[in-house]
């Protein structure tokens, strides 16, 4: 019988096998070693066990609020010490309380802002330039100008120390695409948009950028939930008052505002609110409004104003809106009232509002805040606004702004509620739904309009800058008879309303009022100064 060949590995075989086994698994061990993935993965767990620390943190916080919309100290309390991994227990809360949880140390504001201190990320941020773009909404190193760097220490989880150097500031970079980057407020979140089209933030983590959903249309700008600014881009050198030419006011402060001039110069830019200044929400689960300026005699925007004797005789005027007790002596005059106005969509706007009120309110809305605090819109920033906005070098889409609320356009697919505006005295009728409504242009019918009521209002993500409400602004006016009382300051008011042309009251026209005076055609717009 032949014998059958049996086919299979020698020694020799075996052991060059496994001597070019071990060379190869040498190189791994050493191109591993090398390109620093040991130190990555651990790197990578370590930021893994940080967002876990610092979820738990925010979490708590979040259900910490009342029915008021403010932090309760009991509640806050109660959250954190169910938190597992915080050590030591919160025996009492007192501002800015400081917490440990998982090894990681957090600092928690009086406005429910959660920071952890020694946080070591900002050096492993990634630059982000032309060259090297990252990512719209990612997180990125912070400019020179923005922070200063300092030497911090980090606790890791497992108790080690761990010395490094960050960037402290106020403010967070973070890309909008096309290498360009923006400074965002400790606080408020990326919600989308990009520098020439708008780069809109807000005040309410929910409404983050999620790297997919465009959150910038104006389908899904009533989904957003907290209040909104649109960065202004500007350098120093160009921040500057412009004369339009269209001006009702002859003589005003054409020296331009200095109180802003460092933020612009270390920021490029400043953040303006979306929005007509707000006293209530429209709520779309209950489709109710939800009231967050509460005036003082209790009167309300959704029922007929009644329109009080003006100063002087003059009409159009309701002392109820009015947040100052110290300007008027009136034995009608209200209480102060109470609560911040808000930056949302489909919001009652802040009718009737004078100078004083303007400047109080929006002072007000982060009088609290660690990172910001607001303002009434000055001169030169309403004209940086206006230079942002047009599209054209002479402003001539500024000087004839058919996009707005004014009584010769013609609005459609409205969203939100409209009211009736009586020509003669400044009443209104009540608000109503304006589905399916549509403004008569040129008729003499005056309509006031929520915010965000159209996508004809909008450019650049900002609403309402023309038409719907005058907007008081910082700049003094000097006109020297205005048929009032004297003593009065003046303040020029921009942007046209819902009773005036667009081409005769442009965005960009300057109007005068004096200070105390109260109209159902006055609104204000806030912005943002990052401490």
């Amino acid at each position: 019988m032949k014998e059958k060949n049996i086919k299979g590995i020698t020694l020799v075989a075996l052991v060059i096998t496994i001597v070019i086994l071990l060379i190869l698994a040498g190189i791994s061990i050493q191109a591993i070693t090398n390109t620093g993935l040991f130190e990555n993965a651990k790197r990578a767990a370590e930021e893994s066990k940080y967002a876990n620390a610092e979820e738990k943190v925010k979490m708590a916080v979040m259900a910490s609020y009342d029915e008021n919309a403010s932090l309760n100290k009991d509640l806050l309390k109660k959250s954190l010490n169910k938190i597992d991994g915080i050590n030591p227990k919160v025996t009492e809360i007192t501002w800015d309380l400081k917490v440990n949880v998982d090894g990681y140390e957090f600092t928690i504001t009086e406005v429910g802002t959660v920071t952890c201190l020694g946080r070591k990320e900002q050096e492993k941020l990634p630059e982000n330039s032309k060259d090297n773009p990252q990512d719209a909404g990612k997180e990125v190193a912070l400019k020179e100008e923005w922070g200063e760097e300092t030497t911090t220490i980090v606790k890791t989880s497992d108790g080690t120390e761990v010395t490094g150097l960050t960037k402290v500031s106020t403010v967070y970079a973070v890309s909008v695409g096309n290498g360009e980057t923006v400074p965002v407020p400790k606080g408020f979140f990326y919600v989308g948009g990009k520098i020439d089209t708008g780069v809109i933030i807000s005040d309410n983590e929910a409404d983050k950028y999620d790297g997919k959903t465009d959150k910038t249309t104006h389908e899904y700008a009533t989904k957003l939930k907290g209040n909104q600014f649109v960065w202004i881009p500007c350098t120093i050198d160009g921040y500057t008052k412009i004369d339009f030419g269209m001006t009702g006011a002859s003589s005003w402060d054409r020296e331009t505002n200095t109180a802003e001039k460092e933020q612009i110069e270390k920021y490029g830019g400043f953040y303006v609110g979306r929005y007509e200044a707000g006293v209530s929400t429209l709520e779309e689960e209950t489709g109710t409004f939800k009231d967050s300026v509460i005036f003082g005699n209790n009167a309300s925007l959704f029922n007929t104003v009644g329109i009080q004797s003006g100063i002087n005789g003059w009409g159009w005027q309701n002392y109820s809106f009015i947040a100052r007790g110290s300007v008027i002596t009136d034995s009608n005059y209200p209480n102060k009232t109470t609560g911040n106005i808000v930056e949302k969509a489909n919001s009652i706007p802040y009718y009737h509002a004078d100078y004083y009120t303007a400047v109080e309110m929006s002072d007000r809305l982060y009088s609290k805040n660690a990172y910001v605090k607001s303002g009434l819109i000055t001169g030169t920033q309403w004209d940086m606004m206006m230079k942002f906005l047009s599209d054209s070098t002479d402003y001539s889409d500024m000087k004839s702004t058919q996009w707005g609320n004014s009584d010769n356009v013609s609005l459609s697919n409205l969203r939100g509620y409209y009211t009736n505006v009586n020509s003669s005295n400044g009443s209104t009728d009540g608000f109503k739904s304006a589905e399916g409504f549509t403004t008569n242009s040129g008729t003499g019918s005056y309509v006031l309009l929520t915010t965000g009521s159209t996508e004809q209002v909008l450019r650049k993500g900002l609403y309402d800058v023309a038409g719907n409400l005058w907007e008081w602004t910082q700049e003094a006016s000097y006109a020297a008879n205005l048929g009032y009382n004297t003593s009065h300051n003046t303040y020029n008011i921009r942007g046209g309303s819902f009773n005036g042309a667009y081409a005769s009251n442009p965005a960009c026209y300057r109007a005068y009022n004096y200070a105390p005076g109260t109209d159902t055609r006055f609104g204000f717009r806030p912005v943002l100064y990052i401490k």
